[in-house]
């Protein structure tokens, strides 16, 4: 073989190298780079709604600032309202409203008489004489205190209410309502924080298509949603709505957008649709890719020119060998040297990362051997043939028992969206870590897949997501908890041969504990009434939820739905032997009902809700089972 052949040869196969190791290297970068941005995002999706409600309880502040302002600095304001001089009234008022609307962003401003009728709409005279059955101003008046909080309006306006008991000489003559629409918080803390916030309201929350919102933007679902602060929408976005995810990547209008989702609901717990939050994160990613692209031409430009070196230098010495055979020892070497480069870029990594068809490993980083303690791959090969075999079956996260026998489990875990795509396995010392798995196709049928260790991110979102789930009076599981786990806790039963028992339990009498000592005291009750049921429960097997006020309801496993009478009394009866501080005694009344698994399990509580109805009915105090 010609000389220059070789030379060519020798060239052509490093080069390739070069553009192997340039691609792995800028993919990783981009990889790696990417995941720290979307973790970044989330963060400041973190701080936005950190910042909404400190922004909403200083916002409160200023409407208690003004309502007190109202009925302490005039008495004209007093003697026009107990007068029932409506005009004089607002020939006072309208001033402080204009001044409160243009500084203060205030929108609302309300009179009301003691029985809910509207006296004066300040922003809005004509309008009077209807009754206000909103939550704050029910829950005001049920408290007799101040109450806010974000909740539709009449005129279909998401609107931050301050309703405020006005009271002369120990008695409330009437309520001031001071209200600001939502858009005037969020497009400040958008615009303070470079990102764009709307609603998806559902279509059935507002009562007619007569009102100031736009109808134009509804988009078909399962519910029909109207967009609310946003008026032009793209198609990728409307797709997301519909879908069950809760966070995805879009690019709308040339632009690289990071979309977040959430539940919606207003201070009454009402359901009203979804928050979506849009990040541009499109200089991010431009930065990015230009960062990619110089770091792959630095890695191509630096090898290919001490490789150009390398060749000119081998073409001097090849002057001197005189057999083929140590010309193809030297184009050997090389290729070595260009697969040790490669080597040791990727064991640079802190992910592990392999090179497999989804069924053979064909090369693992150092990070690999370090995790399950395996000297070299042939060892591992030995007794293995497929990372999957270490993949843990749990239901949370991705494994081999969620999909078909003969299915490549690499295709499969594609399917699944970004925070899906997570596995979990033991390393040497068998402590669990859980991986993002990030697949890239390498060949026509290997794959460069990283396995990135979100342990911890793990860890403090379910954290997060504990803390959001409990109680803050009782330290008792909320109604979130069970609308996250209830399905889990039902099959979890069922795949234990378990049956489940819903039981709603009620503090008998507990408003007069309310009237008589206060509701302080009524809220020390709720935390020791509590604490007798976690005493006497079956820890696992007993789960207990804050249903609302004094209301509350358990979720039991239980072998034999024969005990259930007396796993249940045995709560009774330790809340009727139990001596409360301050007020001595109290009872409580129980239903309970046996779930069945053809029906919803808000069947069952319907059930256990008619039991307890009976249960007061019949002289309270008292433990009845429904009987179907």
């Amino acid at each position: 073989m010609h000389k220059s052949n070789i030379d060519n040869k020798i060239f052509v196969f490093l080069s390739i190298g070069i553009v192997i190791l340039s691609s792995i290297g800028m993919i990783s970068n981009y990889i790696f780079q990417g995941l720290n941005i979307q973790n970044n995002t989330e963060e400041y999706i973190l701080k936005y709604s950190e910042n909404f409600d400190n922004y909403i309880n200083n916002e409160v502040s200023h409407l208690c600032s003004f309502s007190n302002l109202v009925i302490s600095n005039n008495d004209k304001i007093e003697k026009s309202y107990i007068s029932s001089n409506k005009n004089e009234l607002y020939e006072i008022t309208k001033p402080l409203f204009d001044n409160l609307n243009k500084n203060g962003d205030i929108t609302h401003f309300y009179f009301i008489k003691p029985n809910g009728e509207v006296f004066l709409r300040v922003h809005d005279f004509k309008k009077d004489g209807d009754i206000i059955n909103r939550f704050t101003f029910l829950k005001s008046k049920e408290l007799q205190q101040p109450f806010y909080g974000l909740e539709f309006g009449v005129k279909n306006t998401f609107t931050l209410r301050y309703v405020f008991p006005w009271i002369v000489d120990e008695k409330i003559i009437g309520y001031i309502e001071i209200g600001e629409e939502i858009d005037k918080i969020t497009n400040i803390l958008s615009k303070e924080m470079n990102l764009e916030l709307f609603f998806a309201i559902n279509k059935n929350v507002f009562e007619n298509e007569k009102n100031d919102i736009s109808l134009k933007n509804i988009i078909q679902s399962e519910k029909n949603y109207i967009l609310y602060n946003k008026s032009e929408i793209d198609k990728s976005l409307i797709d997301f709505i519909n879908s069950e995810e809760v966070k995805k990547e879009l690019f709308v209008n040339n632009k690289n957008l990071m979309a977040y989702k959430s539940k919606l609901t207003d201070v009454s717990g009402k359901d009203l649709g979804l928050k979506i939050i849009l990040v541009d994160l499109t200089n991010e990613y431009n930065k990015l890719k230009t960062h990619s692209l110089n770091y792959a031409l630095i890695m191509f430009f630096g090898t290919f020119f001490m490789l150009l070196i390398g060749y000119f230098f081998s073409k001097q010495k090849q002057k001197q060998i005189n057999s083929a055979i140590n010309e193809i020892e030297i184009l050997l070497n090389n290729q070595k040297m260009i697969h040790k480069n490669l080597e040791k870029l990727i064991d640079l990594q802190s992910n592990m990362i392999i090179l497999t068809n989804g069924e053979e490993i064909n090369f693992a980083n150092k990070q690999f051997f370090t995790f399950f303690k395996y000297p070299h791959l042939d060892d591992f090969k030995k007794e293995h043939k497929c990372i999957c075999e270490f993949f843990i079956e749990d239901d949370k996260f991705f494994h081999l028992g969620k999909i078909d026998k003969n299915a490549n489990w690499i295709k499969e875990i594609q399917k699944l969206p970004e925070n899906q795509s997570i596995v979990s396995m033991k390393d040497s010392n068998s402590t669990i870590h859980n991986f993002s798995v990030n697949v890239n196709k390498f060949e026509k049928k290997l794959f460069i897949i990283s396995f990135t260790d979100i342990s911890k991110t793990l860890i403090e979102q379910e954290k997060l997501e504990k803390k959001v789930s409990i109680d803050k009076l009782t330290k008792s599981y909320n109604r979130e908890y069970f609308d996250k786990n209830i399905e889990i806790m039902l099959k979890n039963n069922e795949k234990n041969s378990l049956k489940t028992a819903v039981v709603m339990l009620d503090i008998d009498y507990f408003k007069k504990v309310n009237d008589s000592y206060g509701h302080d005291i009524g809220d020390e009750v709720l935390k020791d009434f509590v604490k007798i049921l976690k005493q006497n429960s079956r820890i696992e097997n007993d789960i207990l939820i804050r249903w609302g006020g004094e209301e509350f309801l358990m979720i039991l496993s239980i072998k034999n739905e024969n005990l259930l009478f007396n796993i249940v009394e045995k709560y009774r009866k330790a809340v009727e032997s139990h001596t409360f501080k301050e007020i001595n005694k109290i009872t409580c009344s129980i239903g309970a009902s046996i779930h069945n698994e053809s029906n919803k399990i808000y069947d069952s509580i319907k059930e256990a809700d008619i039991a307890l109805y009976e249960a007061k009915n019949s002289g309270r105090n008292k433990t009845i089972i429904y009987k179907k």
